[in-house]
């Protein structure tokens, strides 16, 4: 949060704070994280040389969704549509009833469609809010995967550079992927 200016702090503020009361049986606090996330891809905009970093109210439309954040690099102006892809249904059961698991050093294809959805959503999003060709577009994509140790982190981020390679999905957008390393929870 250190990075954040005032007012980009206060405007998270405002909205996590309807979140604070919304613990999901299943998934605990992971609505509050997901917004949290916003936080990191303010600071990835910030240390990639961006400046004028502000987020972005959501729109008084109904069924309206806007990016989440607007800046400025150089003279370009630049949007980020911020997506988290979340552990799996199945896996929240598991852990939501402390049952067994097992895990795979393969992504499933339940991964890639999510993935894949949540990218064309972001390029969607940013297009309806400003259709100017020239503006940059961003997709910050947070992954937490159902290995909760991220034993297989490496192994996954290769699958997941092999897969954007062979979808073409970064035209007009830049991906970013934002990946806890091995062992990350470990050491948390």
């Amino acid at each position: 949060m250190q990075g954040l200016n005032a007012a980009a702090w206060n405007f998270l503020k405002s909205e996590l704070e309807p979140l604070l009361t919304a613990q999901d049986a299943k998934r605990g606090w992971q609505r509050l994280w997901d917004r949290l996330n916003q936080a990191k891809a303010y600071n990835h905009l910030k240390h990639a040389g961006y400046r004028n970093i502000e987020f972005i109210p959501p729109s008084t439309v109904r069924g309206q969704q806007t990016p989440d954040l607007r800046a400025e690099l150089n003279t370009t102006r630049a949007l980020c549509e911020v997506k988290t892809i979340d552990i799996a249904e199945i896996e929240a059961e598991r852990r939501h009833s402390s049952g067994v698991g097992s895990t795979s050093d393969r992504l499933d294809s339940g991964f890639f469609t999510k993935m894949q959805f949540d990218i064309e959503q972001a390029k969607e999003q940013m297009a309806a809010y400003d259709p100017n060709p020239a503006t940059k577009r961003l997709a910050y994509i947070v992954v937490k995967f159902d290995d909760v140790l991220h034993e297989c982190g490496d192994a996954y981020r290769s699958q997941i550079d092999e897969f954007m390679a062979s979808a073409k999905l970064t035209a007009e957008l830049d991906v970013v992927f934002d990946i806890d390393p091995a062992f990350y929870a470990a050491m948390a």
